[in-house]
């Protein structure tokens, strides 16, 4: 099931607190603050999406290879 990230509505429309909830995703978006009852609203968030074939691969790149992958993502 899906893990979806949610903010508390401050007075004004200000946005507060953040917390995650995981729904299926059938289930309608929240309304509510399961605990407190203050209104919120759900946040569009990129996905995390792991498997641990890339995590073992990663690991067992020598350096070159990880170099390659580091300048893919702009980074030095």
């Amino acid at each position: 099931m899906p893990i979806y990230v949610y903010e508390v509505i401050l007075p004004g429309g200000k946005s507060g607190k953040q917390f995650e909830v995981i729904q299926k995703f059938s289930d309608p978006p929240l309304k509510k603050h399961p605990k407190t009852g203050k209104p919120v609203r759900r946040i569009v968030t990129t996905p995390a999406i792991l498997n641990n074939r890339f995590d073992k691969t990663v690991k067992t790149m020598g350096k070159k290879d990880k170099k390659f992958l580091r300048n893919l993502k702009g980074q030095k």
